[in-house]
């Protein structure tokens, strides 16, 4: 017998699902964790909560408002699109912002040399009307050739002479920087004619550069530079703050107080480095001929003496009397020295033709002597620095312990050796005995 159908349960109690996630719900789970802006799909347990409430539509209109799995992953690969569009889209702004920066040097440049072009544009124009006055005044003023047509002859272009070049500057020890920057200013200004242009100027400036000054004003001649030169005076302002020495001035005034004028000095090298360093100094006019009397040796000074303390007598004046004393001087000093080493006498041990009177005792060396009297003053002062002997000529001993001068005094004794006389202001004395 068969018992009855049973027929199934329709209530049955909700069962929990466990859904296992898929590689889709963990790429859109770290979107969501990275961008909370992210779109998320609605849980329809919410949904049944807020059905349950009675708030809101029914549960299919909802539904319909949700978007499904697949379209939430397709909104979410467009926002990952759109982001990174975004990205590419801000990478472009900041290329084309650097263009910018680079278009407005360009622009800058360009300028530069268009005003550069305008103002040779207005010299070549200037040159133009001259020589055209010219041609027309050379026109009206030619005499007219056998066919009755003006003689019209080329007007040469005429330009200053050239001035020599400046000196190089490499680092400003050789030649002064001062030295330097006043003959450059007067080259560019006496050929004016010849340096026009701004880019002229620079060119000139650095081609008597060298060594280190080359090296400090390369870096501003390149046209890609942040702050190139805009003419030669930016060029000589800028050597000017790395060779120019601030405490020139206080070392010109030491060493104008220190300097000296020595006996052998030559009085016209002594005023050139007197007045240099009284310009630099800034020395006081008015005691600038006091000054130079004072550095003045002590018979130089003897002998203008007057004029010191005369204020008729101008520094000018003052300075031609020195140097015609100065010269005087010198010329009794040599004078002097060619006397005193003049006209040797060979005189025979047995006579002959040495000078012998009552009246004149002449200075002779002792006989023997291995001492040569033909060693100049120069020849002498040498040996002296070089600490050499004076029979010899070799270093490690003096003449009176010289090893040869033993031998030489031995063959002295054997063979007779003339004597050495030498004489003194020799005029000066005959003249005494003939009186």
């Amino acid at each position: 017998m068969v018992g009855p159908k049973r027929d199934p349960p329709t209530n049955r109690g909700k069962q929990h699902v466990v859904a296992v996630p898929d590689e889709e719900d963990s790429i859109e789970q770290e979107a969501v964790a990275q961008d909370p802006e992210t779109p998320r799909p609605v849980d329809t347990g919410e949904l049944d909560e807020d059905d349950n409430s009675g708030e809101g539509s029914s549960m299919r209109e909802r539904l319909h408002k949700t978007p499904t799995k697949e379209r939430f992953h397709e909104l979410a690969r467009e926002y990952s699109k759109l982001k990174e569009r975004n990205r590419d889209l801000e990478n472009e702004v900041t290329i084309l912002q650097a263009d910018k920066v680079e278009t407005e040097i360009l622009i800058t440049r360009l300028t530069q040399e268009r005003e550069e072009a305008v103002a040779h544009r207005d010299h070549a124009a200037r040159e133009r009307d001259r020589f055209a006055f010219q041609l027309l005044s050379l026109q009206q003023n030619s005499n007219q050739n056998s066919s009755g047509a003006p003689i019209v002859e080329a007007v040469a272009t005429r330009k200053s002479t050239k001035m020599p070049d400046a000196p190089m500057l490499s680092d400003g020890k050789e030649v002064r920087f001062e030295t330097w920057e006043t003959v450059v200013r007067q080259k560019l200004e006496a050929n004016a004619d010849h340096y026009p242009l701004p880019v002229h100027r620079k060119l000139y400036v650095q081609s008597r550069c060298e060594g280190k000054a080359q090296l400090h004003i390369a870096p501003r001649l390149s046209a890609e530079s942040s702050a190139p030169y805009a003419d030669a005076d930016d060029m000589i302002a800028h050597l000017k703050t790395v060779f120019a020495n601030p405490n020139r001035r206080a070392e010109a005034y030491t060493a104008y107080h220190k300097l000296k004028m020595k006996p052998k000095d030559s009085f016209t090298d002594f005023l050139a480095e007197f007045m240099q360093l009284a310009e630099e100094a800034v020395a006081v006019e008015e005691n600038r001929k006091r000054d130079l009397y004072s550095k003045l040796p002590y018979l130089l000074q003897s002998q203008v003496m007057w004029a010191v303390n005369q204020d008729s007598v101008p520094f000018e004046t003052f300075t031609q009397n020195c140097q015609s004393m100065s010269h005087e001087i010198n010329l009794q000093q040599e004078s002097k020295n060619t006397s005193r080493s003049r006209a040797t006498v060979l005189a025979g041990s047995g006579g002959g033709t040495g000078i012998a009177t009552s009246q004149y005792t002449p200075r002779v060396k002792r006989e023997g002597s291995a001492i040569s009297t033909s060693l100049s003053a120069t020849e002498r002062e040498t040996l002296m620095k070089e600490g050499r002997c004076f029979n010899c000529k070799e270093q490690g001993h003096m003449t009176r312990e010289c090893p040869k001068k033993k031998s030489n005094t031995l063959v002295a004794a054997v063979t007779p050796t003339p004597r050495v006389v030498e004489i003194q202001e020799l005029e000066d004395d005959q003249g005494k005995a003939s009186a």
